[in-house]
């Protein structure tokens, strides 16, 4: 049994969204994101109700105040939200183990969440009292000019140019000492084995099994009139990692999608390779991902 939780939720969901479009109720998209927000506060209500009357040890904190504490004093961290709360919280915990539960099962697809609303009861208590075996997924360690980035990316990491319609250019090299190649396109994106389903593969990349050490990338939509490319897309050994230079006077890397975005400029260097240690993820499953695959 976990004596110690953190439970990290979204705050405020579509906050404002909602306030801002106030006088569009009527219209469909707003009014589906009222249900949402309904009901992952209802979600929450129903999560300290039961963990009250378990006499578990329980702190609640808003996403906003992740890093504010220290995730290693816990025994096991709770998200509560969608994917992109739980990818949020997955960057900056070390080796505790975390689980996701759903809070809106309708409108978030809850990839990596082992629980959803309708879970807490008697599948929560099961789940806590049988301490399962975590899933190891790996996470990218990304530095920019030797500096490592605080965020372990679990998904994945885009290079490009902060405005779509621009030209991303960059020096792509695999490992320390692989082949190098300049490219011209939209950029390159680098991911994990649990994000070869998201943006990399529709971007033409390949599904990888979910507990995969290797990083696959996969260059978008290279611009390819006067110029024949070698280094398309690949996966490569973990420990060989890739590193990409900058050709863009306003390049942007970002971590797991829009939210978490850094500045790379012209001439910056940015190394990708596992991080050293991977997320312990609790009751997600390779079944689970099969079918999700499917």
């Amino acid at each position: 049994m976990f004596h110690n939780i953190l439970i990290v939720y979204k705050d405020k969901p579509y906050h404002s969204l909602i306030r801002n479009y106030a006088r569009h109720r009527d219209d469909a998209n707003i009014q589906r994101l009222m249900r949402v927000k309904e009901a992952h506060l209802d979600t929450l209500k129903t999560l300290k109700t039961l963990l009250n009357k378990t006499g578990i040890r329980c702190t609640f904190i808003p996403l906003a105040k992740r890093f504010l504490v220290k995730a290693s004093a816990y025994s096991l961290i709770v998200t509560v939200g969608g994917d992109g709360t739980f990818l949020d919280v997955a960057h900056c915990i070390g080796t505790t183990p975390i689980l996701g539960i759903n809070s809106s099962p309708s409108y978030s697809e809850g990839f990596f969440a082992g629980l959803n609303r309708f879970d807490i009861g008697r599948p929560l208590l099961q789940l806590l009292e049988k301490l399962p075996e975590p899933l190891l997924l790996n996470r990218l360690q990304c530095s920019i000019n030797g500096r490592p980035l605080r965020e372990l990316a679990l998904n994945d990491a885009l290079v490009c140019h902060p405005e779509p319609g621009a030209t991303s250019r960059y020096i792509i090299r695999l490992g320390r000492r692989g082949p190098v190649e300049e490219q011209k396109g939209s950029g390159v994106w680098v991911a994990t084995g649990s994000g070869s389903t998201a943006a990399i593969h529709s971007a033409g990349g390949h599904v990888m099994p979910l507990t995969s050490k290797k990083i696959q990338f996969v260059a978008r939509e290279l611009y390819a009139v006067r110029k024949r490319y070698s280094l398309r897309k690949g996966i490569i050994a973990g420990g060989e990692g890739l590193s990409i230079t900058s050709l863009m006077e306003r390049g942007a890397l970002c971590i797991d999608g829009p939210r978490v975005c850094y500045p790379f400029g012209y001439k910056a260097l940015l190394q990708v390779k596992n991080a050293p240690y991977p997320l312990r993820v609790i009751g997600l499953s390779r079944t689970k991902y099969r079918k999700k695959r499917r």
